[in-house]
């Protein structure tokens, strides 16, 4: 996607909406942050390229007093309680008020998408993404609203 490129080159931060037809943002309560699988389990200040859609999650928490439910996506058991973990000690380093927390267990992350409770809002990172019908297939898994994030590289959650 060409701006999330000129973004990248530019060290800016960048979010694009997706909306759902039918739903829209629906009674703006409900946000499901979906973590992406980390490259070590090791929690560090820098948290790679989920810190934008942490803050702005918690953002819309406050602004809508809603619920904030966090997820991950991992493709085997083994690997579910140190995702557990890993979401917790996110959860307590950014003061998040977390309503709930899950980690799914599936080799397609879109069938863990579609697992989850409903949301008004599904917020995901960009990382992933390597064309738009990406974008197109996680608002039908959420059968919600998608908001992708990307870190420009001076976001930090737990500052």
């Amino acid at each position: 996607l060409e701006i999330v490129d000129t973004a990248n080159y530019s060290k800016m931060g960048v979010s694009l909406i997706v909306y759902h037809p039918q739903t829209g943002l629906g009674k703006e309560e409900v946000i499901n942050l979906w973590i992406s699988k980390p490259q070590k389990w090791e929690l560090e200040m820098k948290l790679g390229n989920i810190d934008l859609a942490i803050l702005l999650s918690y953002r819309l928490k406050i602004s809508w007093q809603g619920t904030l439910r966090i997820f991950m996506s991992v493709k085997n058991k083994k690997e579910k309680a140190k995702a557990m973990k890993y979401l917790e000690r996110i959860i307590n380093l950014a003061r998040l008020p977390c309503d709930q927390m899950e980690v799914y267990v599936d080799q397609d992350f879109f069938d863990s998408v579609k697992k989850a409770p409903y949301s008004d809002l599904t917020v995901l990172t960009l990382e992933s993404i390597r064309n738009m019908q990406f974008l197109w297939d996680a608002r039908e898994a959420a059968n919600a609203t998608c908001l992708f994030c990307q870190d420009g590289g001076g976001e930090n959650a737990f500052a």
